[in-house]
């Protein structure tokens, strides 16, 4: 099963990934 902190890590690496994401299509 996965741990707190991987779930964590992976909120916050998607959570990163869709925001530069979205700056990039800004740009």
């Amino acid at each position: 099963d996965m741990k707190a902190g991987d779930f964590g890590l992976i909120c916050a690496f998607g959570a990163g990934y869709s925001i530069g994401g979205a700056l990039l299509r800004m740009l």
